[in-house]
């Protein structure tokens, strides 16, 4: 019997848990997603998982196996809502998530203009995020330290293709 292998059909295929009304704004978080799985693919960016814990002192990377076999499957299981008119959204929140919580709280017009000044920047954000849901809290680090952080280890290798 051979081994299932996942194929990526492209963008918008792949995230079926992403339901925001915009549409632009569930693309450009639908290329996020792909893009951070390509830094996850990097050693580096991979160790990032080691590097912070959660409130108990268990390793991300420790919360992640426990969940799921890979980042990739972990990262399927996360649902991206729309938080537009929120009042994070109103103080310039990205996006917004508990520790621990498989829910993102997406600002779709603040993602869209993320991602057009500096969609790297807006990648790491998205990481940020999913480090959040495997249990990282903040204060400390705090939110500027993480996504600097991951912009240290993360994407060095890789362009931003979209």
């Amino acid at each position: 019997m051979r081994p299932m292998v996942r194929t990526w059909t492209g963008v918008g295929t792949w995230w079926p848990r992403v339901s925001l009304p915009d549409p632009v704004a569930a693309l450009t978080v639908r290329r996020l997603l792909d893009e951070a799985l390509i830094w996850f693919a990097e050693e580096e960016c991979d160790s990032v998982l080691s590097d912070f814990s959660d409130d108990l002192g268990r390793t991300l990377r420790a919360n992640l196996e426990a969940l799921s076999s890979s980042i990739d499957r972990y990262m399927a299981l996360l649902y991206f809502r729309d938080a537009s008119g929120s009042t994070w959204c109103a103080r310039g929140a990205f996006a917004v998530t508990s520790p621990g919580s498989r829910v993102i709280w997406v600002c779709g017009r603040k993602i869209e203009e993320s991602y057009a000044s500096s969609p790297r920047h807006a990648t790491a954000s998205v990481i940020h995020e999913v480090l959040h849901t495997l249990g990282l809290g903040e204060n400390p680090p705090t939110s500027a330290e993480i996504t600097a952080h991951v912009l240290r280890h993360c994407g060095q290798s890789s362009a931003v293709r979209f």
